[in-house]
């Protein structure tokens, strides 16, 4: 018996003999699993993204972006300013959760700002507090 892959999926689900699958990058999953090259995971809940493309603001590089977990109001401003685009809200929310002028953040390589999209995904997800014991 042969196979042959006409398509790929990077995200979403798949079914494969009556059973459905969920697919993620596999960014996603180095990320969720602290394993990431370019990400740590601090213990404030916050993570760092390491940027494979320093950026220059002025007289500083830019090494390093620090996003924090988004909040209601975050999420709400992101969709308000996105109207649509999922691009537009995956920097609107680089931006809200690490602080940094727009202007910055697109200056991003596709590379970093992918990373940092994925970041801000994950730090979006429901999980335990710290000292949760179950």
């Amino acid at each position: 018996m042969s196979a042959r892959v006409d398509h790929g999926v990077v995200s979403g689900t798949f079914s494969l003999d009556g059973e459905t699958f969920d697919v993620e990058p596999a960014e996603l999953a180095l990320i969720r699993a602290g394993e990431h090259e370019q990400v740590a995971l601090n213990a404030d809940g916050s993570a760092t993204v390491t940027l494979l493309e320093p950026l220059t603001l002025g007289k500083d590089q830019i090494t390093e972006l620090t996003m924090r977990r988004p909040k209601l109001k975050d999420l709400r401003r992101a969709e308000e300013m996105a109207k649509g685009s999922p691009l537009a809200r995956m920097s609107t929310m680089i931006q809200l959760l690490s602080g940094q002028a727009q202007k910055l953040i697109d200056e991003l390589s596709s590379h970093d700002a992918n990373v940092a999209g994925l970041v801000a995904a994950f730090l979006g997800e429901r999980r335990p507090r710290t000292g949760a014991t179950s």
